[in-house]
């Protein structure tokens, strides 16, 4: 009987880790922490540009942050609607790959020598957008991602880390002499990260 009850248990497949404890949160708590580190440290750099940019100071830096942050007071109820209707997990690698096409975007005129303050605009109005519809689906996929017993685990824990990252990026930003360019591979970083994980994160998904 013992030995057809080991057997049994040798037979059944092994139920990959869900919660906190999967591979995949961990990829993606570790994408998310690459991510926002560079996307502070690209904010930082480019409020120091659009005060340093020609026709620029005061008036550009307010325009390009009113512009970022203004989707998110016109929009916001409409994006939740967006994530409610579409997969989670889908939305987020989307929104993670159109805020990595937005720091490209900045980055490659910047090598190519040119920048104004009515590109960076309209740009940074179009990345609040995105970022808008980022937020919530970032939040419920977390409650995919780790199920209702661990979302207060999962979410504090990943509060924590990105909280540090956000702490950091301006910090390393302020006293580094690294460009705006030099930002940008490491904003993108995050987003590559997220997308190697794709198969553990749809494994460890909970329906």
């Amino acid at each position: 009987m013992a030995g057809s009850d080991d057997a049994g248990a040798e037979s059944r497949p092994t139920r990959p880790a869900v919660g906190v404890a999967s591979a995949g949160y961990r990829w993606y708590l570790a994408s998310q922490v690459l991510s926002l580190f560079g996307t502070m440290m690209s904010y930082t750099a480019l409020f120091w540009l659009a005060l340093h940019i020609r026709y620029g100071g005061a008036p550009a830096l307010a325009a390009i942050d009113a512009a970022q942050c203004l989707p998110m007071l016109l929009f916001s109820r409409r994006a939740g609607t967006i994530v409610a209707r579409h997969r989670a997990a889908r939305v987020a690698m989307t929104t993670q790959g159109l805020q990595a096409a937005g720091a490209l975007a900045i980055g490659l005129p910047l090598l190519a020598g040119w920048m104004t303050t009515w590109y960076l605009v309209p740009l940074s109005f179009a990345i609040g957008c995105v970022q808008c519809v980022d937020l919530p689906a970032r939040q419920t996929f977390m409650l995919d991602l780790v199920g209702p017993g661990e979302l207060r685990r999962g979410s504090s824990l990943f509060a924590t880390v990105t909280g540090l990252a956000r702490i950091a990026g301006p910090g390393v930003a302020r006293i580094s002499d690294w460009s705006l360019v030099s930002f940008m591979p490491i904003n993108s970083s995050g987003t590559l990260c997220l997308l190697r994980a794709r198969p553990a994160i749809s494994s460890a998904t909970i329906e």
